[in-house]
């Protein structure tokens, strides 16, 4: 392997410079007294100049020059390289230069610091506008992961046994169950997702990770007593609120709180529908969602024009919060079941509707669903034809009693 020679550019006064031999005769001696040595290709190159000046122009000129391109001197070993798969990248129809720049910018993106990487996740999450719940989820479980991997560890260092390490933990020192793990690994992989598809990885190294079965058993829906009682507790814009999660099915944080007036279409040529627009619905595919008979009765009460329907999501929190503390929602059957289980509306819809109407078509498209799976797996046999009729009988005259609604019911 030839040696490889220096960067180093030198100013020099007529004499001895860099071993060489003194110049002391012809047109050199008697008009040129400065001298700049540099690297060439074929090993260092002198050239002179008649004042100081001049020369030390050119050897800035020459720094300058290194700075930007490097030293310009190709080496043995280098050039063998070139000339190895000059011709093979030819036969390809690629480019030498080509190809290297793609692998130089490839290099500077696995570089990437994995807080770099959910900085950039959740700023792609937040353009989205996705649900406030799932936003906040993806902010809090990324945090947590960055903060037991490190902050400044480059995400192409990063392997599935870190990924298990951390999961790991989670169940054995946040005593995580195993929905909440699987939730977990989830909203990291699709952090890795992101960055694969952005051509920082080129896989997810939550890939074929400790897989955690969810224990969820089947989901509980409110008897029919429940959620009279629970819109007797709630005021009128609450109670608007129930009736279109409970008789629409809306997914509370993207579909339900975004909801428009604009979006609620009682004069439809197919019916009354509630249009769910791709850019609130979960998987970005808009639907229309029939208006039940007595859905369009708390519509009707409460309609206006244009605006949002819910200004002050917020505020709805807060009050159904208030509402629920009033309901025993449960009774001595709770069985450990949160006071409020996610998507619970949305389950009761699901669960009566079926009832209702016999018809898994009608409840798939009405849910957002791509098939009935998911129907027969989680809604099926919740409750009653009669429950279910109750459920749809609910509306707001009646339901400033509940005892009496469930009396004519």
């Amino acid at each position: 392997m030839a040696k490889k020679k220096t960067a180093k550019i030198a100013l020099h006064s007529n004499g001895k410079f860099e071993g060489r031999k003194r110049v002391s005769s012809g047109k050199f001696a008697d008009k040129y007294r400065w001298y700049v040595s540099y690297p060439g290709e074929k090993g260092r190159r002198f050239k002179p100049f008649e004042s100081k000046p001049e020369a030390e122009v050119y050897a800035n000129e020459r720094r300058e020059e290194l700075l930007n391109h490097g030293q310009g001197v190709i080496h043995d070993d280098e050039r063998a390289v070139v000339i190895e798969f000059r011709d093979k990248l030819e036969a390809l129809g690629l480019n030498l230069r080509h190809v290297v720049s793609k692998a130089i910018e490839r290099a500077e993106r696995t570089a990437l610091s994995l807080a770099d990487l959910r900085d950039g996740y959740l700023e792609t999450l937040e353009r989205a506008k996705g649900g406030e719940r799932n936003h906040a989820s993806a902010k809090s479980i990324t945090r947590m992961f960055v903060e037991a991997i490190g902050a400044d560890v480059e995400i192409h260092a990063i392997d599935r046994s870190d990924v298990e390490a951390w999961l790991r933990e989670l169940e054995t020192e946040r005593n995580l169950k195993p929905l909440s793990l699987r939730n977990s690994h989830s909203y990291a992989s699709r952090m890795f997702n992101f960055a694969r598809k952005r051509g920082y990885l080129s896989g997810n190294p939550c890939d074929h990770a400790l897989n955690y079965t969810a224990e969820e058993g089947e989901p509980r829906i409110f008897p029919v007593t429940k959620i009279a009682s629970l819109f007797s507790s709630a005021n009128e814009e609450l109670q608007l609120y129930l009736a279109l999660g409970l008789f629409a099915g809306l997914r509370p944080e993207q579909e339900l709180r975004n909801l428009n007036w604009e979006d609620v279409l009682l004069d439809h040529e197919d019916g009354p529908v509630i249009h769910i627009r791709s850019e609130k619905a979960k998987k970005r595919r808009r639907r229309y969602v029939p208006i039940a008979p007595n859905l369009s009765e708390w519509i009707e009460a409460h309609r206006q024009l244009s605006g949002p329907i819910f200004p002050s999501p917020g505020r709805i929190r807060r009050l159904l919060r208030q509402a629920r503390e009033k309901v025993d929602l449960w009774g001595d059957d709770a069985k450990g079941q949160s006071r409020w289980p996610s998507d619970v509306m949305r389950h009761c819809f699901a669960s009566y509707h079926l009832l209702e109407h016999g018809d898994e078509n009608a409840t798939v498209s009405a849910m957002g669903h791509k098939g009935s799976e998911m129907l027969h797996t989680h809604y099926r046999g919740l409750s009653t034809k009669a429950e279910a009729k109750r459920f749809w009988a609910l509306a707001p005259s009646p339901i400033d009693d509940a005892e009496k609604v469930m009396g004519m019911a």
